[in-house]
């Protein structure tokens, strides 16, 4: 009967080791499933940024397409403008040669009066 009694102590002592181990384990999965849950919303945040990337790289790369685009209008209006220079310059010497065309004539009607 002792000996009986011996082992029911025995399981008692090992069923509040378990009981007092079971806590410790509630308070172990209580941690893991908050971890679980900030792992969970730092994924979302990440995929957030990775998409607000991806349209990032987007827009740019839009941007980048227009700029030959763009060059080539520049190249374009400076030929442009590289033309009306050149037919100002024509403009401006035709000027001056009427100029002087007008002045001798004058002062051959002078010479002549």
């Amino acid at each position: 009967l002792s000996n009986l009694e011996q082992q029911v102590d025995r399981i008692n002592t090992n069923i509040a080791s378990i009981t007092e181990k079971t806590h410790v384990w509630d308070d172990v999965e209580n941690k893991m499933n908050m971890w679980e849950t900030k792992v969970s919303s730092i994924e979302d945040k990440i995929d957030d940024i990775k998409r607000s990337q991806d349209c990032a790289m987007l827009e740019l790369d839009k941007k980048y397409e227009i700029i030959p685009q763009v060059d080539f209008t520049i190249d374009k209006l400076n030929q442009k403008v590289s033309q009306l220079g050149s037919q100002m310059q024509v403009m401006d010497n035709r000027l001056i040669s009427l100029q002087d065309n007008l002045k001798e004539s004058k002062e051959l009607e002078t010479d002549i009066s």
